[in-house]
């Protein structure tokens, strides 16, 4: 089954533009049968005149949002991009993150035919660039990432209790829409803004919305180097986090 028209890419940008070069020639090789929504919030939206210039046959929309100059901008601009979009499924990317279409496939049939599972992905590796740029150059496989483990009780306690104990995490879950967004707005309502603690807590919420599946097989690659966006200073560091008052989740509002 062809769900092309099911799903909506959200590329997740923050400068890095030669890997985003990289990720688009990608993107059109191997997954334009999927719409694609470029959420940018890099310094400038130099971008866009690229995107036009090489890529406006494909079926993407570009928004910038000005730049990311704080992890509560990154936030809001996430927040923005996943109300535009209006596929019953979203995949959150960054640049540096490459998925299978097959996989992509497979997933989404899961849960269209599980109304109860809220997100569902396969396996993830780590995998680096040996070269200056690490963008192109000898690629070396590092390994998977996380242990696939499904979580699909019942009852939604039971269901967080066996997430605690076995944490990973679901930013690059294919997602139900309106579960992703939830999460989101629920995170920056609670003041969410340092970087782990973003990620942890949106799965916490996905765990809550619905049961998570896991499948075999390759899903996605995710490249490890020197400038991923959890080692952006601009997104702040936990001291900062706690001596800016951000001590809220310890009362969350769901």
């Amino acid at each position: 089954m062809n769900n092309a028209n099911k799903l909506t890419i959200l590329l997740i940008l923050k400068d890095r533009v030669r890997f985003t070069y990289r990720w688009l020639e990608y993107y059109k090789n191997n997954l334009s049968n999927y719409k694609l929504l470029i959420a940018d919030g890099s310094i400038n939206n130099s971008l866009e005149k690229y995107i036009k210039k090489n890529y406006s046959d494909l079926n993407l929309i570009y928004k910038y949002y000005g730049p990311d100059i704080s992890l509560e901008k990154y936030t809001l601009k996430t927040i923005k991009a996943l109300k535009e979009v209006d596929t019953e499924y979203v995949l959150q990317s960054s640049n540096d993150d490459f998925y299978s279409s097959s996989s992509i496939e497979k997933n989404i049939n899961f849960l269209e035919n599980n109304i109860q599972y809220c997100c569902s992905r396969s396996e993830i590796y780590d995998f680096t660039v040996d070269s200056f740029n690490e963008v192109s150059g000898t690629f070396k496989l590092s390994g998977k990432i996380y242990n696939e483990i499904c979580f699909n009780d019942d009852n939604n306690l039971s269901r967080v209790k066996s997430y605690t104990n076995n944490f990973n995490s679901l930013w690059h879950d294919i997602a139900r829409t309106k579960a992703m967004l939830f999460s989101w707005e629920s995170l920056y309502k609670n003041k969410i803004f340092f970087f782990p603690f973003q990620d942890i807590y949106l799965s916490f919420i996905l765990v809550i919305f619905g049961k998570i599946n896991r499948l075999e097989g390759i899903y996605m690659l995710h490249q490890n180097h020197e400038e991923m966006l959890a080692r952006d200073k601009a997104y702040g560091t936990i001291t900062e986090f706690i001596n800016n008052g951000n001590l809220s989740y310890l009362s969350l509002t769901i």
